[in-house]
């Protein structure tokens, strides 16, 4: 199913692209793709993973407990309550328990990030980088 939504979209981009004037506007119609196709794909995607995977994930979490200070760190920027935050923290915990987490976050989304850490914010380094939610 999603491989079929994927080539419609391909080909509405195809058709964009043979409608433009100038090599200018085919570039910058190609560039969006990838942008496009996420946000139609997005959904189905983390639906997915989280169906297939998320239990699983959500079993380790429980007992997890990141190092404060590693060798090795994820680093996550993130400047808004993103939707898929609760998958990633436990994906991420499940693929390197070792390495410790830093996030960057904005004051708008750090209660939200605390909120879905829970007893584990403490051993997170939480670093409010943003005020507001600025522009990617």
């Amino acid at each position: 199913m999603l491989w079929d939504l994927s080539l419609v979209e391909h080909k509405k981009i195809l058709i964009k692209m043979e409608e433009a004037n100038t090599q200018e506007e085919k570039v910058h119609i190609w560039d969006k793709r990838c942008h496009i196709l996420r946000y139609i794909l997005e959904p189905y995607v983390y639906n997915y993973l989280l169906v297939t995977y998320g239990p699983a994930l959500d079993r380790f979490w429980k007992t997890y407990r990141p190092p404060k200070k590693a060798d090795n760190a994820f680093v996550i920027v993130e400047r808004r309550p993103h939707p898929n935050f609760w998958y990633i923290l436990r994906n991420i915990a499940w693929a390197a328990p070792q390495m410790s987490v830093y996030i960057f976050c904005s004051d708008e989304n750090e209660d939200f990030i605390r909120t879905l850490l829970g007893d584990k914010a403490e051993h997170y380094n939480i670093i409010r980088a943003f005020q507001g939610n600025p522009p990617r």
